[in-house]
């Protein structure tokens, strides 16, 4: 069970005998929820509030939470997960690290109270992972509970980080197949005529992201020049599908375009026009895309996201 405490906040500070200036922060430890003090003497007050306000904010920034002896692994993970929203990470990582958990919460262990977690508990559920599935993933999910463990070592609930006694088991990565250009080629002409066949052409062509083909505009394409500049990728899924800026600077570059694929973006966005157009003489004000009138809407779905950045 979890239970947020209050947040710590610092006394004014004191002069105490020696002409010193004393600076007191209070908090409450989050593994038994008890009032606590921590507190530091110095020659000038300034220096004293400087120090008072640098230990509140260390302090604040921490996961509130506190646990009671009962909490599993599995409330921590969550609570953990939680807290990920407000750190300024890209959504696409913290999707990532929910879906490496909902591995874990499958695993007996979850249920275990967080204390009793063991590294034998760790391993049973990277091998459970293992079965199945790539090394990589194996290698993700062992990063999540480590991150996540991790922090709960930082804040007095575990004694050590059990992942860090672990290694992931040994997987025999699938053999990765790539189609040959001839195959490339004949999937293109077998779908030429498919409404999506200016995206399976770009694919083909430029090798960008998943994400970043269906993230592009057509503000994005230099049709003169034949180049188009990815600045934008498509992240999540579902309800949590977001368009953002890519992870790192290096993401946003250009890519020169051919003849052939200029001329399917062309065609698509002629058929684009053309629905929004028809959308609109029927009375529903509303064309295919209209949400997203400046973006390459591949399909509906694509067009649904969210926009946070430009």
């Amino acid at each position: 069970m979890l239970h947020r405490p209050r947040q710590p906040h610092a006394a004014g500070p004191r002069r105490l005998p020696s002409s010193k200036w004393q600076a007191r922060v209070t908090y409450w430890d989050p593994a038994t929820g008890k009032r606590r003090e921590t507190a530091a003497a110095f020659d000038r007050k300034r220096d004293a509030e400087a120090w008072a306000a640098e230990q509140v904010g260390r302090l604040g920034e921490a996961p509130q939470l506190v646990a009671a002896r009962d909490t599993t692994l599995a409330e921590w993970l969550r609570a953990w997960l939680g807290s990920l929203e407000g750190r300024g990470l890209a959504p696409k990582t913290v999707e990532g690290y929910r879906q490496m958990a909902a591995h874990v919460f499958a695993a007996p262990a979850a249920a275990k109270p967080l204390a009793a977690v063991t590294p034998l508990d760790v391993q049973a559920v990277l091998q459970a992972v293992a079965d199945g599935r790539s090394p990589r993933t194996v290698q993700y999910v062992r990063t999540t509970l480590r991150k996540a463990l991790g922090e709960a070592v930082e804040l007095g609930l575990l004694p050590s980080n059990p992942v860090a006694k672990t290694r992931p088991p040994l997987v025999r990565p699938r053999p990765l197949r790539v189609p040959s250009p001839e195959e490339v080629a004949r999937f293109l002409a077998v779908n030429q005529e498919d409404r999506l066949a200016a995206l399976w052409l770009w694919l083909a062509q430029t090798g960008t992201r998943r994400g970043e083909a269906l993230a592009l505009r057509w503000e994005d394409i230099d049709w003169d020049a034949g180049v188009a500049r990815v600045q934008r990728t498509l992240n999540g899924s579902g309800p949590r599908r977001r368009v953002g800026p890519p992870k790192t600077p290096h993401g946003r570059r250009a890519i020169p375009l051919g003849p052939r694929l200029l001329e399917a973006l062309r065609e698509h966005r002629r058929r684009q026009d053309a629905e929004r157009a028809a959308r609109a003489t029927r009375g529903s004000g509303r064309a295919t895309c209209s949400r997203r009138a400046r973006a390459v809407c591949w399909s509906r779905a694509t067009c649904s996201a969210r926009t946070s950045a430009s």
